[in-house]
C-alpha cells in the first residue's frame, strides 16, 4: 500500500508563495530554508507540501495550466476564501454549493491551482 508523503511545487516567487500558503491557507511551517519551505501537519498525520524556488528560464516555471492541483479541507470557508484573494489568488469559477458542502477553486499567484472544501452541517 502506498501513501503520499509530500507534494513538491516549483515556484517562481518563493516569498510571495510562502505568504500565500502560510497566511492565506494557514498551513503550519515545518522548516524554512533559502530556496525551500516545508509545510505540514504538525502531528505528522498528512502529507507535507514543499515549495521550492527555481531559476527563471527553467522549463517548470514556464509551464501553465491546471496542474498541479492541491485540495484542502477548511473549517472557515468564507474567511479562507477572502484571505486567499487578499494574497493574490484568482477565483476559477463560482463557489459551488450543495446540501452537504461548498467548494471553490483558485489560481495561486504562482500559477498552481488550489481547491478548498468545507462540509456543511446537515
Amino acid at each position: 500500500m502506498s501513501r503520499l508523503r509530500a507534494a513538491l511545487l516549483l515556484v517562481r516567487d518563493l516569498e510571495a508563495t510562502h505568504r500565500f500558503m502560510e497566511q492565506g491557507l494557514r498551513l503550519p511551517v515545518l522548516a524554512k530554508m533559502d530556496s525551500q519551505v516545508i509545510y505540514g501537519d504538525l502531528e505528522g498525520n498528512g502529507a507535507d507540501v514543499i515549495i521550492q524556488s527555481v531559476e527563471m528560464g527553467s522549463e517548470a516555471p514556464l509551464s501553465i495550466g491546471y496542474s498541479p492541483f492541491l485540495n484542502f479541507h477548511v473549517q472557515e470557508f468564507d474567511e479562507t476564501m477572502y484571505r486567499l484573494i487578499e494574497h493574490g489568488a484568482r477565483m476559477d469559477g463560482a463557489v459551488k454549493y450543495n446540501p452537504s458542502s461548498k467548494t471553490a477553486t483558485f489560481r495561486a499567484p504562482d500559477g498552481f491551482m488550489i481547491g478548498i472544501f468545507e462540509e456543511q452541517d446537515v
